[in-house]
């Protein structure tokens, strides 16, 4: 698998699109990037984990066939095939993923004031004076 990023021009294009899309919508420049590349190492990896597993019946049986007293909801699962559905997993995670940066776009603009407050203290105040963090 290769491990660097995909800088095509079709790729390019597809992230600059994206980041105008959040840009617009009010995401500061830095944490588009970030949801962009958030979301895009989650499908690959999700991709990554499903390739050769095709046979998920045969794990499904296995883990059924475990100790339903010591593990009483992972055996339930697999009798019942809760949570197997590999799309419906994944839809749930991008959306739980998307919740969040929503989320994290409500509150960056009181983030973004208490940053500025705070540059504008540290500019006011002499270097000699300035705790260490």
């Amino acid at each position: 698998m290769s491990r660097r990023p995909a800088a095509t021009p079709a790729a390019l294009a597809a992230v600059e699109h994206g980041l105008s899309v959040l840009t617009g919508a009010g995401f500061p420049l830095g944490r588009a990037l970030d949801a962009i590349n958030s979301v895009t190492l989650f499908a690959l990896g999700h991709t990554s984990a499903e390739v050769g597993t095709a046979d998920t019946t045969a794990s499904a049986d296995w883990i059924a066939g475990q100790d339903p007293e010591r593990y009483p909801l992972l055996t339930e699962a697999a009798r019942t095939c809760a949570g197997t559905d590999d799309a419906d997993r994944f839809a749930h995670a991008v959306d739980a993923m998307v919740t969040g940066f929503e989320q994290n776009l409500r509150h960056a603009p009181q983030e973004q004031q208490e940053q500025q407050e705070q540059q504008q203290q540290e500019q006011r105040t002499p270097e000699a004076v300035r705790p260490e963090n």
